[in-house]
């Protein structure tokens, strides 16, 4: 797991960088739909093994730890109070 330093985040970033590893569910997703060969051969062998190891080792990794929900958590009612007001002018319209 590795470790980046945030300093003072905002009420507008915080739910970005506190919710970030979750792109790595995507990464996962991506790599097993377009980096699987459509049709086997053994030119594209290595695809078949390399391919659910990178897509594994994105979903073990993709969990916020408790300091990311920390931060996630501080600035998620702001923009989620954001949504509602956005949403309601909407709707009135």
């Amino acid at each position: 797991m590795a470790r980046v330093p945030i300093r003072n985040p905002r009420w507008y970033n915080g739910v970005f960088i506190g919710l970030s590893p979750l792109l790595l569910i995507v990464i996962a997703f991506a790599a097993m739909v377009y980096g699987a060969p459509q049709a086997w051969s053994w030119a594209q062998a290595w695809r078949v093994v390399i391919i659910p190891i990178i897509a594994a080792e994105c979903l073990v990794e993709c969990m916020p730890s408790p300091a990311d929900w920390r931060i996630a958590g501080k600035s998620l009612w702001p923009l989620l109070a954001a949504g509602v007001c956005v949403l309601v002018f909407r709707v009135s319209t």
